[in-house]
Order: C-alpha cells, then sequence, then structure tokens
C-alpha cells in the first residue's frame, strides 16, 4: 500500500496536482478490526488470572470433596470437572503469554487481532483504533502523505508530519493548519527555523498554562 501511495505522489506532482503552499495536518482516528474484548492492558490481564485462580481453586475443592457445582440438577463426574479445570488452565497460560509480550515490547497494552492497534478515544467512545496521521495539500484537497501511529493523541506529530511535507515539497517554504491538539511549543520552533509557518489553536493545559514543553 506504501508503494501504490507513493506512486500515486509522484503522479499528483508530476501534473502539479500539489500546490505546496497551504497544506493542513490531521490525526484521524480509525477503527481497527480488533474488538476492545481482545486488547489487553496489564490491569486487564491480573484481573483474568485472578477470576481463573479463583475458578481453578473452586473446582479442585470439588474434586477433594465431590460438591455439586454450579447446578443443583446434576453431579458432574471427576473427568468433566478435570476437563473444565484443564480448560482454565490453558486460559491462564495464553493470558500469561501476553503478559509476557507486554514486559519484553515494554508496551502498556497489546491487541491479539490487529497487533498494532491501541485503545484511543474516538468521537465520543473509547475503540481499539489506529491514528493516521495525514497531509492534505489545499489545491486540491488531495492527501499528500499519511502515517499511522499507536499514540493515542496527535501532540508531538506537528514538526515530524510538517517536515516530512516540506521534503516532500522540495522543502519550500508553506503554511500548515492544525488544531490544538497538535499544539507544542518545541514543535512550532522547529516549523518556523525550517520556513514552515504555522496556524493552530493555543492548548489549554490542566494546570491553566497554555502551553506545554
Amino acid at each position: 500500500m506504501k508503494k501504490v501511495f507513493r506512486d500515486f505522489t509522484k503522479l499528483c506532482d508530476e501534473w502539479e496536482l500539489f500546490g505546496k503552499e497551504l497544506v493542513a495536518i490531521d490525526g484521524p482516528k480509525f477503527r481497527a478490526c480488533n474488538s476492545k474484548k481482545n486488547n489487553y492492558s496489564s490491569k486487564k490481564l491480573a484481573r483474568h488470572l485472578q477470576y481463573l485462580d479463583e475458578k481453578i481453586e473452586g473446582y479442585l475443592k470439588e474434586l477433594d470433596h465431590h460438591d455439586q457445582l454450579e447446578s443443583p440438577d446434576r453431579q458432574p463426574d471427576v473427568k468433566e470437572i478435570e476437563e473444565r479445570i484443564q480448560q482454565l488452565r490453558d486460559r491462564r497460560e495464553k493470558y500469561e503469554s501476553y503478559q509476557r509480550k507486554l514486559k519484553q515490547s515494554g508496551e502498556n497494552e497489546i491487541s491479539t487481532t490487529d497487533p498494532d492497534a491501541r485503545l484511543m478515544a474516538n468521537h465520543n467512545h473509547v475503540e481499539v483504533s489506529y491514528n493516521v496521521q495525514t497531509t492534505v495539500d489545499a489545491k486540491h484537497k488531495l492527501i499528500a502523505d499519511f502515517k499511522v501511529t499507536q499514540k493515542p493523541n496527535d501532540l508531538g506529530e506537528l514538526d515530524h508530519m510538517a517536515m516530512r511535507a516540506k521534503k516532500l515539497f522540495g522543502n519550500k517554504a508553506f503554511e500548515v493548519l492544525a488544531d490544538k491538539g497538535y499544539y507544542k511549543a518545541k514543535d512550532l520552533k522547529k516549523c518556523t527555523e525550517n520556513g514552515i509557518t504555522v496556524y493552530i489553536t493555543k492548548q489549554t493545559y490542566a494546570n491553566g498554562t497554555k502551553d506545554q514543553a
């Protein structure tokens, strides 16, 4: 897909479809196929493991005392109880493997269907999504560049996307529009130093300041 997009932008450039004077940078969230059920954090895994341990302990007591399970209508045999215990242990091993992967990767969460997707706020909902940083050229409203990230917000992406656009446009000066989610003094400074004029709403943070280093 990246190669196809590179060919597309090259064609747009050859046909002079990019104005290279004004772009808008935004980070729309695209929902992944991965459900929230199949997204795990360390805390969520710990809860699952605790639940499984309690269930296993309960079944082991059933084996020891030959008591009834949840249903009062039937007495499961020893083989059935052992099969249920093994199923729970298999699930436990699966969750432990997720814990090991989290520890090895240093990530805060893991998605089993779409490994690169993360939990993100998306239209007032929290969904497993991709943050697709997108640069749109104003002349014909064509996408000039994009980058998929795992970040739940856009902070810190402005200068990176702007510098990518500058390289794409042949290092000429241009203007950028972005929303307040991108506002960061270091990014604005770097853009200015590289001939990129940014129009952006100032961000207000919880401490009442208008900026964040």
